[in-house]
Order: C-alpha cells, then structure tokens, then sequence
C-alpha cells in the first residue's frame, strides 16, 4: 500500500533528524487514519 509506506518514509524521516518526539509523528499518524478511513476525522490533540 503507497499510503503505508508513505507514512513509514514520513516518520523516518522524523526519526532521522534525531530530534523526534511523540508530538512529531502525530500529524503522520492523523493522516494516515484520514486517508485509510476518509469517514474518519482524526484530531490531534
């Protein structure tokens, strides 16, 4: 699935910048919820 590894190279790309926190994968995570569920209305708090 392209929007699987679209997130995977997302937060890698995060990760690699060595300076990642939870709030940084959030809006990755957010998008690909809305993406694989476009009912669904994910909020990131």
């Amino acid at each position: 699935m392209d929007i699987i590894n679209q997130y995977i190279n997302e937060i890698d790309k995060a990760f690699q910048r060595g300076n990642a926190t939870e709030h940084t994968y959030r809006p990755y995570l957010k998008q690909l919820i809305e993406e694989l569920h476009s009912d669904v209305i994910a909020t990131n708090e």
